[in-house]
């Protein structure tokens, strides 16, 4: 037998096989149109959760500005609005307007979905792990300039070379014993259901890019135009999948 070494414990943790007993067939064989549906409706009701909580917040401070929001706060239950973000976009200061923005997006990823995702990744024993998993690899951003989940947090492997000799170099054509006694590749690190690692992407790549894609009026602009059909179309994970048109 051949004698590999152990993985690193991040590994082991990340691809939990002995507390799950993961049968890639069996977690196959899971994954019906039932979960795959129950997976589709609960990702809509996390869009929504995030519309009913900002909505009308947007609505308010666009009607009524940072007042309206400040005779809401008075009058409404204490969580229903977090009054901080939006004072800091009324002062109209650039860098108070970037960090209210931040604070909203924190509110939405850590307060109105992150339980929804904790309810994903625990679904139905090994599917769930397997749903997350499959999501932390495939996560990409929505617009051009921001990198992939994969791209940003992610780990290296070194794996032993154990194929034939390879060319040295391509002239001089001569095949020579193989030089490469390992090679690396780049797997996700963490799940992008858990928050801090799913933060660490958004605030640290995606974020950026998104702010510097908003000093491009024009660009901004041009994918407002676009249909959401069209839009959705453009950024399907599966395109080939025959999605219905209505």
């Amino acid at each position: 037998m051949m004698d590999l070494p152990t993985p690193p414990g991040w590994l082991i943790d990340t691809v939990d096989v002995v507390d799950f007993g993961l049968d890639p067939i069996a977690i196959v064989e899971h994954l019906t149109n039932e979960e795959l549906e129950w997976l589709e409706i609960k990702m809509l009701q996390m869009q929504k959760e995030i519309f009913d909580d900002m909505g009308w917040q947007h609505m308010s401070y666009e009607l009524g500005g940072i007042e309206a929001l400040r005779d809401l706060d008075d009058r409404l239950p204490v969580d229903c609005i977090d009054i901080r973000p939006w004072e800091l976009i009324a002062s109209g200061d650039a860098d108070n307007v970037l960090l209210g923005n931040e604070l909203l997006l924190f509110r939405e990823q850590s307060q109105i979905i992150q339980d929804d995702y904790d309810v994903i990744k625990s679904h139905n024993g090994p599917v769930g792990w397997a749903v997350t998993t499959v999501l932390t690899w495939s996560a990409g951003s929505p617009f051009e300039g921001a990198l992939p989940y994969r791209d940003v947090l992610n780990h290296t492997i070194e794996i032993p070379y154990l194929g034939p000799a390879m060319p040295k170099a391509w002239p001089p054509w001569e095949w020579v014993p193989a030089e490469w006694e390992s090679f690396e590749i780049s797997i996700p690190a963490g799940n992008i259901a858990n928050f801090d690692d799913r933060w660490e992407w958004i605030s640290s790549d995606m974020l950026p890019a998104y702010q510097a894609l908003l000093e491009d009026q024009g660009a901004v602009e041009a994918i407002i135009e676009i249909p959401v059909a069209d839009r959705a179309d453009e950024l399907r994970m599966l395109g080939f999948l025959p999605y219905p048109n209505d």
